[in-house]
């Protein structure tokens, strides 16, 4: 890196001169920047025009290392005005080659290391490890993050910070994590060790097919989980205080997958939903659709609820549906249903609690929409499902833009409107009321 030029501007109220620099950075060939160096002057304002003082100025300088024969920052060092050095120090997946290097197909590993190996073979070599705080030699803080192999992608599994107690602890390079290689019999087992001093933060428990976050949790608390639309790229809801394999929601905006599956949006229609743009059409005489739920706690109670829309002669001819099949056998156990009749072109919203606890064997179930008695058409929206005491909010998009619906657990809806420049412009409620407005002016 080579200065080209410098110059400096004021910053009036502070009374502060602060200089700056203009840098060549040279890439390529390995060229790396070692250090960067700033200035802040202090003036005094006197007759005349301001002078700065060339004395007591503040001079940072912030110097950088890397990890043998990768472009990896290793440490980030620099003196503040506090006349302190604080240091970053990195751990990369790189720097465990040497740990790995001997290890054979026959030898086994805990979850850490086997997916530290993998993302070695895969050139996953930037993903941090360690990451710690250093001032003046004594280790202020850390984070450490480990990783899993999900559905064949290699993802974060955990990540803890680093307790420190009053008493100072020194810096040295075994305070990092590391991968012992332990005897097992003629080959060996490799285990991912971390200072006892870490506690866990969060865990990041299930993705989805596309590598998504699906389901995190903190230690001793209860999970969120989160359900993707729009070609997997947004969350359509989060749900609070639920695993990712028992809860479900859709608006019926197309583009999200049930069961491993895309949905078929020729069913949908895109006026008068009640949430976002589209709904459910459920013709008469057939079937919604149905989608398996891989419910696990069968003592927790749920409930089934959508927003539905009939005519005023539709009749008692609908129903949600949550069929209960034996795990094993696949025999059928039973029908858990809500019927759906008149609501007089209204969207209503309708609900049915599932108590798994009658059954006693293991079983599965599989949510369904029936209209097969019906001799009209029925509008389905909002659809969910999950435990009792979860919190299930959804979202809606438009694309480009941003959300356009937002209904909260308690069922309340927001919608969110923008100018023609995708600018957000109104908040309503759902009564279609005005919760705030934004208007932008700029100056000519």
């Amino acid at each position: 890196m080579k200065m080209l030029d410098g110059g400096g501007c004021w910053n009036t109220p502070s009374k502060t001169f602060m200089s700056y620099g203009k840098y060549e950075i040279v890439t390529g060939a390995g060229a790396k920047i070692s250090s960067v160096s700033s200035s802040t002057y202090h003036y005094v304002t006197e007759p005349g025009p301001p002078l700065y003082k060339t004395s007591n100025h503040l001079t940072k300088t912030t110097t950088y290392s890397y990890v043998d024969d990768h472009n990896l920052v290793k440490q980030i060092t620099s003196i503040n005005s506090d006349q302190k050095e604080h240091s970053k120090i990195f751990k990369y997946v790189a720097e465990f080659a040497g740990n790995l290097a001997s290890k054979s197909n026959d030898d086994q590993g805990d979850v850490t290391s086997i997916a530290m190996d993998d993302m070695l073979q895969a050139n996953m070599i930037a993903a941090p490890v360690e990451e710690l705080e250093v001032v003046d030699g004594n280790v202020v803080g850390g984070k450490l993050y480990t990783y899993k192999r999900d559905n064949f992608n290699y993802v974060l599994d955990k990540t803890f910070n680093l307790s420190i107690n009053s008493i100072p602890v020194a810096y040295t390079p075994s305070f990092f994590s590391s991968i012992g290689r332990i005897p097992d019999g003629g080959d060996y087992y490799y285990k991912f060790h971390q200072d006892a001093n870490y506690y866990p933060v969060m865990e990041y428990v299930a993705y989805d097919n596309v590598g998504n976050l699906a389901e995190i949790r903190q230690p001793g608390g209860s999970s969120t989980s989160y359900i993707y639309g729009y070609n997997n790229t947004l969350p359509v809801a989060s749900v609070l205080n639920a695993s990712a394999n028992e809860c479900y929601a859709t608006s019926f905006e197309g583009f999200e997958w049930w069961d491993g599956s895309p949905q078929n949006p020729s069913r949908y229609l895109s006026n008068n939903s009640f949430t976002g743009d589209y709904y459910l059409k459920v013709p008469a005489n057939a079937f919604g659709f149905s989608i398996p739920l891989n419910v696990e706690d069968e003592d927790q109670e749920y409930i089934l609820s959508a927003y539905v829309k009939t005519s005023a002669n539709f009749g008692n001819n609908a129903n949600l549906i949550i069929q209960v099949v034996d795990e094993t056998t696949s025999t059928q156990l039973g029908w858990l249903n809500t019927v759906i009749g008149s609501t007089n072109n209204e969207w209503v919203y309708v609900e049915r609690k599932v108590d798994l606890s009658q059954y006693t064997n293991d079983c599965k179930l599989k949510l369904e929409v029936w209209n097969i008695h019906g001799t009209e058409d029925m509008a389905v929206d909002e659809l969910r499902f999950g435990p009792v005491d979860a919190q299930l909010s959804t979202y809606t998009y438009e694309p480009l833009k941003g959300i356009t619906s937002q209904v909260s657990p308690d069922l309340r809806k927001k919608t969110f409107e923008y100018d023609e420049f995708g600018r957000l412009k109104l908040v309503r409620d759902q009564d279609g009321n005005i919760q705030s407005a934004n208007q932008y002016h700029y100056r000519p």
